[in-house]
């Protein structure tokens, strides 16, 4: 994985507990540099692992457009193991 900027201020609002049930754990908050983001969805999969969805918008043909997302999949696991390590979830599931 390559470095990413410091990811603070990370604050996890938990879903109800129909939503975690199927897989939802809530959504994420946190500084990005000079970023806030928010609206990244926490989810358990199947196999127990953790991972983020970033918040995307939808046009009226219904395609979706992501809001913010990682430029790659090495960006991609960098942050999403930032963030989960700093809300104090399963680090091991996650990779």
């Amino acid at each position: 994985m390559k470095p990413i900027q410091s990811v603070t201020a990370v604050c996890l609002t938990a879903a109800s507990p129909a939503r975690v049930r199927k897989g939802l754990q809530g959504f994420a908050s946190c500084r990005y540099g000079d970023l806030t983001l928010d609206g990244i969805a926490v989810r358990r999969t199947r196999d127990g692992r953790h991972v983020l969805s970033f918040p995307v918008r939808h046009d009226r043909n219904g395609n979706q457009h992501h809001i913010v997302r990682p430029v790659d999949d090495d960006a991609r696991q960098a942050f999403e193991a930032a963030v989960i390590k700093a809300l104090g979830l399963d680090a091991e599931a996650a990779s």
